[in-house]
């Protein structure tokens, strides 16, 4: 369904994760940002694109590499794509697909598109890197921590902000690269949130950001989670579960992801 909507973006959200997916209008262009999930609402948004922004190129922007951002890659066949030379670079390519496949197999999903990992025109290979689309500039941010090949977007005209998946309000940091680099990434949120006038973030799962206070409290409650979770001992790990998870609105489905997150970064500390 569609969450939000103005003249120049539209914003589909799925019924699995609250999944964004977003629409950038431009004058002869689209950009349309991480796809996703079911097929019935990703035909939606193949209907929105080509009523609505009919005879415009499209783009595909993957914010990074998470099976359910790429999934529906095939679905738009004629679309420039662009994402992180890590993204292209990834070893475990066929693990991702995978995932895919499981996750169709065990709903009986039938998609009527071949499933195949995305291949990159347009590869954004600097920490801080900037394209022009249409005349308008697309500020992209390396943004690893969450996955390795995360990038953040800006445009700063429109004062929009896609974060991929950080900055969520139904969920705490997942990690699935490292600790260090998502506190980078972080920093990198507390200089976009101070550079640009951002009057809309899009986090890749739940509700959108219309104000900077807003965008710095998750910031903030982003970086309370990862302290909190560096400190907390294997003995107060549950009671720890507890109160990050019962913060958000869906905490059973939270506490493999807390659990993995401890994991992960005691098992690094423990062995380097």
């Amino acid at each position: 369904m569609i969450i939000f909507q103005n003249t120049s973006l539209t914003v589909y959200q799925s019924v699995l994760y609250q999944t964004n997916s977003s629409i950038i209008s431009l004058e002869q262009s689209v950009i349309l940002v991480d796809p996703t999930w079911l097929p019935s609402e990703i035909q939606k948004i193949k209907h929105y694109i080509a009523t609505e922004q009919a005879n415009k190129e499209l783009y595909i922007f993957f914010t990074h590499s998470d099976y359910d951002h790429i999934l529906a890659y095939n679905a738009f066949p004629n679309a420039t794509t662009i994402a992180s030379k890590a993204f292209v670079e990834r070893t475990d390519q066929e693990k991702i697909l995978e995932q895919i496949k499981k996750f169709d197999d065990e709903y009986y999903i039938q998609r009527p598109y071949p499933i195949t990992y995305p291949s990159i025109d347009i590869v954004i290979d600097q920490p801080t890197q900037r394209i022009t689309i249409d005349n308008v500039q697309l500020h992209f941010y390396k943004a690893a921590g969450h996955t390795s090949c995360g990038l953040f977007l800006v445009l700063p005209e429109q004062g929009v902000w896609i974060a991929g998946d950080y900055l969520s309000d139904i969920e705490f940091p997942f990690i699935y690269d490292s600790l260090e680099a998502y506190k980078d990434s972080m920093h990198t949120a507390h200089y976009l949130s101070e550079k640009y006038d951002i009057k809309l973030l899009i986090p890749g799962h739940g509700r959108p950001c219309y104000n900077n206070e807003e965008i710095k409290k998750r910031i903030y409650e982003s970086e309370a989670y990862l302290n909190d979770l560096t400190e907390v001992k294997e003995g107060d790990l549950s009671k720890n579960t507890e109160k990050w998870t019962n913060r958000y609105p869906f905490p059973k489905g939270l506490v493999k992801s807390h659990l993995d997150n401890w994991k992960l970064i005691h098992h690094h500390s423990s062995s380097s």
